[in-house]
């Protein structure tokens, strides 16, 4: 690994002991048409640390489109988790996925809509509510 890849990694993981909120990713199997998708059980279901943003940053590209990491924005979107892609790489995250904030027991479970990775070692998984919750 070069310096920069290591430094990268002692700062993500004390941004995460210090910033980050307890989660549990939940992988879920793909649905059909008429049936609903239920917990994939050849994925682990974890438990760990990530960045919670309630308020993701949305950029304007020079044409005056709204574009969220370059890509554009995905309606209903509600919340984007970063975690350190090695804390996650057992779970594998997928669109469909969902999230439990175990420290916010009010709020609801979210659904993954994309993964996103950010080329130093984290990924993004942007969320909106799960129907499930309604």
């Amino acid at each position: 690994m070069s310096a920069f890849s290591d430094l990268e990694r002692m700062v993500s993981a004390e941004v995460d002991d210090h910033f980050g909120e307890r989660t549990r990713l939940v992988p879920m199997a793909q649905g059909s048409l008429y049936f609903e998708g239920s917990e994939d059980n050849t994925r682990d279901e974890i438990e760990t640390r990530g960045i919670v943003d309630f308020d993701p940053v949305t950029v304007m590209s020079q044409d005056r489109s709204r574009y969220d990491g370059m890509r554009p924005s995905i309606a209903g979107e509600k919340l984007h988790v970063s975690y350190d892609y090695m804390s996650v790489v057992d779970a594998d995250p997928k669109a469909g996925d969902q999230i439990q904030l175990l420290d916010r027991p009010d709020t609801p479970t979210f659904q993954i809509s994309r993964v996103d990775h950010d080329g130093l070692g984290r990924i993004i998984c942007i969320c909106s509510p799960s129907e499930v919750d309604g």
